[in-house]
């Protein structure tokens, strides 16, 4: 939905949801870190209440040396690593692997394949693309339509092989638009429809649920332009694979248009921008709205969001910038709790801003900044903000468990 200014016309803004992965980076001494230190390192380039229904990715010559040593020899290829990875589009479309302390590793020590849609072309007229990342290099999943604004993948025990789910809409002159959403196995295998309507609104795979029996979903207006920073979904529905039967959770009318942010594991709760200055974590089963207040102190921001849970869902890590965008600045803000105060955590650099990309554990951040594109870590704490890499973040990759 990841994959960013960011102006969109025409069309709609998504949020997908990306897998946190633990790893615990636990006892930094509290810290609100700003973004003036010089990036670890850069890697070099390597070649997302109410019941209702719906109709159902040469070596290099060592220079001239003493006898004892080739003429030919090749540095020796850092040793995988077990630890999480930060998968990484360069700006000349390239892709690679990136340890947590800016290390280049190359597409071949990838230890799983990750799905995710990307603008990986050079060809400037070609639209994002579905892609499987791993061992094998970035392949184009040439079955998922091109430019879907919402896409998700399911790998565990309701699905061993994997399923992919994705949108798609066709364009009309008429004021209804043609929508659906389709699923199919990794490999493209067993593709069918399961959602499809003809209205004003179209269809946005939001992410799956955790045990793959359940696929969240919005319906999402068209023709929206302008200057936004972060943008999300307008409403919450999630469709029983079982069954076939569609259920709404948030309605528009207890939201708004595009500030829905994250929910947790049983969207009991949901995260949201919908109203002045605040992050509302709202219960749709009570219609309770808790608020989350931003950081004292900051200058009059005109547009926040990115809210995303912890993954123990007892924090919410959100965005903020002063929308200008002739002088932007942004910072970033974890609360204490699912209510009341946050703290500043990260100060993008000077007409920059970040979008929170994901939790990568409990601790730890991942943040993208968008003017100057590059991927940072910082703890929540504040702790240790720096750049470990140029580019575009696409997803994490670890090892499978053994």
């Amino acid at each position: 939905m990841h994959t960013q200014g960011r102006t969109l016309i025409g069309g709609v803004i998504l949020l997908m949801g990306i897998s946190v992965l633990a790893c615990s980076l636990l006892g930094q001494a509290p810290a609100v870190a700003t973004a003036t230190a010089a990036p670890t390192a850069s890697p070099p380039p390597l070649s997302s209440p109410v019941p209702a229904t719906d109709t159902p990715q040469a070596p290099v010559p060592s220079p001239a040396a003493p006898t004892a040593v080739p003429a030919t020899a090749v540095p020796p290829t850092p040793a995988p690593t077990s630890a999480p990875l930060l998968v990484v589009a360069a700006t000349d479309k390239s892709v690679s692997l990136v340890t947590l302390d800016g290390q280049a590793r190359p597409l071949a020590q990838a230890p799983a394949t990750i799905y995710a849609m990307a603008y990986l072309s050079k060809d400037p007229t070609v639209l994002a693309q579905a892609f499987a990342i791993g061992p094998q290099g970035a392949q184009v999943l040439s079955f998922v339509n091109t430019e879907s604004n919402g896409f998700a993948v399911y790998q565990g025990p309701a699905a061993p092989q994997g399923i992919l789910a994705w949108d798609s809409y066709t364009n009309s002159v008429t004021s209804t638009v043609p929508s659906r959403i389709q699923v199919a196995g990794l490999d493209g295998s067993n593709t069918r429809v399961l959602l499809e309507q003809n209205t004003d609104h179209v269809l946005h795979v939001v992410r799956w649920s955790p045990d793959g029996k359940r696929l969240y979903y919005s319906k999402e207006p068209l023709g929206l332009g302008g200057y936004i920073l972060f943008g999300g979904f307008s409403n919450l529905w999630v469709l029983d694979l079982a069954s076939g039967s569609s259920t709404q959770i948030v309605p528009d009318a207890a939201a708004g248009t595009i500030c829905l942010y994250d929910f947790t594991a049983d969207a009991g709760l949901v995260a949201h921008a919908c109203a002045q200055k605040v992050i509302d974590i709202l219960s749709p089963s009570t219609a309770a709205i808790t608020p989350i207040q931003p950081p004292p102190g900051l200058p009059d921001f005109q547009q926040h969001g990115d809210a995303l849970f912890s993954p123990d869902e007892t924090r919410v890590a959100f965005g903020m910038a002063l929308g200008n965008g002739d002088n932007e600045q942004g910072w970033v803000a974890v609360s204490d709790g699912l209510t009341g105060t946050s703290r500043l955590v990260a100060t993008a650099p000077q007409n920059d801003f970040y979008n929170v990309k994901a939790w990568l554990d409990n601790n730890t951040l991942i943040l993208q900044s968008g003017r100057t594109p590059g991927v940072w870590l910082v703890q929540a704490d504040g702790a240790n903000l720096h750049r470990v890499a140029d580019g575009t973040f696409l997803g994490v990759m670890r090892a499978p468990a053994k």
